[in-house]
């Protein structure tokens, strides 16, 4: 999809999050009160490990993950072999298993949904009318970037296969600016989570975050869209 795209999703995905957490904290105010009492329900844990050892360990997980966005093979490379020995020197054996155990289980779990995006990808490209997805979110218009916004909205899609439809979409004529608004919304929200949402805090809350969703990708997808790839 292209490193301009790549970046303007993660950077869009990180200040929408505060953006909308700050937003609903407006909106929807909690006493003092409630707070501290659902502060003081939490049980204390005991961190094991000082502060820079995380720091360092996830800092070289988003090297290494910045290195692969660029196709840098070498710097990765580096970064997956210090990544390692951090991990083998800092860490007990315990803790070592355990994280190449859970790796190895998301890996896993990961792949079929990776596959069925595949496939799910190539049966919208090959059924629907690419002249359909030219007009409703073809170009760089606002109005596509709100249709594409509102789609990734209703669709179920998985986190792992998002961008094989955003591609299959590019591909019958989405705009490249509604594709990423497509990107934001497919993954971060659907019918079945609005529903169960609507179960845990309340349809108003949910309304709400789900429209803040919706205009924040549209927007971003129309700024998108005057950026050359």
């Amino acid at each position: 999809m292209g490193t301009v795209m790549g970046w303007m999703h993660v950077l869009g995905v990180a200040a929408f999050s505060v953006i909308m957490g700050f937003a609903m904290q407006a909106i929807f105010r909690e006493s003092p009160e409630a707070s501290a009492t659902k502060l003081a329900a939490v049980p204390d844990t005991e961190i094991a490990k000082p502060w820079w050892t995380h720091s360092i360990f996830f800092g070289l997980l988003i090297l290494a993950l910045v290195f692969a966005l660029d196709g840098n093979w070498l710097a990765l490379g580096c970064a997956l072999i210090t990544l390692l020995a951090v991990l083998f020197r800092l860490y007990s054996k315990e803790d070592c298993k355990a994280w190449i155990g859970a790796s190895g289980q998301f890996i896993r779990s990961i792949l079929p949904w990776l596959l069925i995006g595949s496939v799910g990808a190539a049966i919208v490209a090959g059924l629907l009318p690419s002249a359909l997805v030219l007009r409703l979110a073809g170009g760089s218009s606002l109005q596509s970037s709100f249709t594409a916004s509102f789609l990734g909205t209703l669709l179920y899609v998985c986190p792992p296969s998002e961008v094989m439809f955003a591609r299959a979409f590019v591909d019958l004529g989405m705009g490249m600016g509604p594709a990423l608004a497509f990107l934001i919304t497919a993954p971060a929200i659907s019918l079945p989570s609005i529903i169960i949402l609507n179960r845990v805090i309340g349809w108003k809350k949910t309304l709400t975050n789900t429209i803040m969703l919706i205009c924040l990708a549209a927007l971003l997808g129309f700024v998108r869209g005057f950026i050359v790839a």
